[in-house]
């Protein structure tokens, strides 16, 4: 097993590395129907794991964080044009609104986020829903109560405005404790990490790793099923490991994060 699962945030005019271009999107779609992928959810990845259930040879899974409202406008018909589907993980305390929740950099620009009518028609034309917690919150740094009460109250909301299971989850920032992955285990069955790499048999299904679309440039996309795309993956973690001991991914608790938008 060799499983690729792809992470993106916004599409469109935005900044490196949270945006895509159209352009690139587009040449990474190309890419992968020219390999022969076919999209599969998180979830049965996740439950091929534990259940030993057969996935398709070159099974890939689209994933799409936040839920910014430009996944509808421009990922969306590009992707049903080539029979794909995907993954969204929603900040459901921010849906219909702006990616300023309170842990938001403030060198992300302000864009708007999918409303509950955009979720719901995603969802039905077969994209698979997924709990981000309701505000964004990096869990680790929580008192475990307020933790599993971000998750909770995420997945009852999504799950009662969608009228759909919520049965996969994305940890923002990658951020949790020993005690809020168990709580994710009983949760849900299965979840997604920000740690760079390939869905190999030995994968923890609550530890998702994934591959950030900012890494798939024109030149690499074509050769993600290769072995040498795995010693790049691990170059590009061993730098982001390094960047993280010196720079925090979220803005500290009580900056304001008002500014204007672009």
């Amino acid at each position: 097993m060799r499983v690729p699962i792809i992470t993106y945030h916004a599409v469109g005019d935005g900044p490196f590395p949270l945006w895509t271009s159209s352009k690139l999107f587009e040449t990474h779609l190309d890419a992968f129907s020219k390999l022969g992928y076919e999209t599969v959810s998180l979830a049965r990845v996740a439950e091929s794991l534990t259940a030993a259930q057969a996935l398709p040879e070159n099974a890939i899974v689209l994933t799409f964080d936040d839920g910014y409202d430009s996944v509808y406008r421009e990922a969306f018909p590009r992707l049903c044009a080539k029979n794909f589907t995907a993954t969204i993980f929603i900040v459901s305390g921010y849906c219909g609104g702006f990616n300023q929740w309170p842990t938001q950099r403030r060198s992300v620009p302000i864009a708007p986020l999918l409303n509950w009518d955009r979720v719901s028609e995603l969802v039905g034309a077969g994209w698979e829903l997924g709990v981000h917690t309701d505000s964004h919150a990096p869990l680790g740094t929580l008192p475990r109560g307020e933790a599993e009460a971000e998750i909770l109250k995420s997945k009852e909301k999504l799950e009662k405005r969608v009228g759909r299971p919520a049965s996969v989850f994305a940890f923002p920032y990658g951020d949790f404790s020993a005690s809020i992955l168990r709580f994710v285990q009983r949760s849900f069955v299965g979840a997604a990490g920000t740690r760079l790499g390939f869905v190999q048999a030995n994968s923890n299904p609550f530890m998702l790793p994934r591959i950030d679309a900012c890494y798939l440039t024109p030149f690499l996309v074509g050769s993600l099923p290769t072995s040498a795309f795995k010693p790049y993956l691990g170059l590009r973690q061993t730098i982001r490991a390094l960047r993280g001991r010196f720079s925090q991914q979220w803005e500290p608790a009580g900056v304001s994060n008002t500014r204007n938008s672009f």
